[in-house]
């Protein structure tokens, strides 16, 4: 009975700790993941116009369907609203390719993925794609030049930049970084006209 009891106490001394430890491991893995996932986040307050809070973090894995769905691979990966494919030139930009049919497995709404690199023709250039949308490129995007100025202004050094879409269409933006707003000036053209009256 004395030895019985020990082998039992022996059996459950080591499930125990096998338990322990791999909860263990599990936890460590789920700590360090984390680290790499978010490199940092910033809060930033506009004085004299309420709190407004910006969320800003790095990924620094990009997620396997977007890699599958793309060409060429992008140097650096960041993540505000939008995913920020960071390449090293605008010759790159140029060559990239979506494939719709991984692309389209992804749901990033409200967001999409942007490319962008140092430009040849401008200060950065990009591209814009929005998956299980009816137009895969847009031609010229004024939102993710919101998180495009503050990223190119900061490792550019410049408060003043320009830059250039590369789509089809094409698309020119004078950008301003003004610390926690940015400026866009471009050109359009009128397509109509509309009066309402009421």
């Amino acid at each position: 009975i004395i030895n019985y009891n020990k082998k039992l106490i022996f059996k459950k001394f080591f499930l125990d700790n096998t338990y322990f430890f791999l909860v263990c491991i599990a936890s460590l893995s789920v700590i360090v993941w984390v680290i790499q996932a978010v490199n940092f986040l910033d809060f930033v307050t506009e004085d004299g116009h309420g709190l407004g809070i910006y969320f800003k973090y790095t990924l620094l894995n990009l997620p396997k369907i977007i890699s599958k769905a793309i060409n060429i691979q992008p140097i650096e990966t960041h993540k505000s609203r939008d995913y920020i494919l960071v390449y090293n030139s605008e010759a790159d930009i140029r060559k990239l390719k979506i494939d719709k049919n991984y692309f389209d497995q992804i749901n990033l709404d409200p967001g999409g993925v942007v490319v962008t690199s140092v430009g040849e023709i401008a200060d950065f250039v990009s591209r814009y794609f929005t998956p299980q949308s009816t137009i895969l490129e847009d031609p010229a995007t004024g939102s993710s030049h919101c998180s495009l100025i503050p990223f190119w202004s900061k490792r550019l050094n410049k408060k003043e930049l320009l830059s250039f879409q590369i789509s089809k269409r094409g698309g020119k933006f004078e950008c301003i970084d003004n610390a926690n707003r940015v400026t866009i000036i471009g050109k359009a053209k009128t397509r109509f006209k509309v009066s309402v009256s009421i």
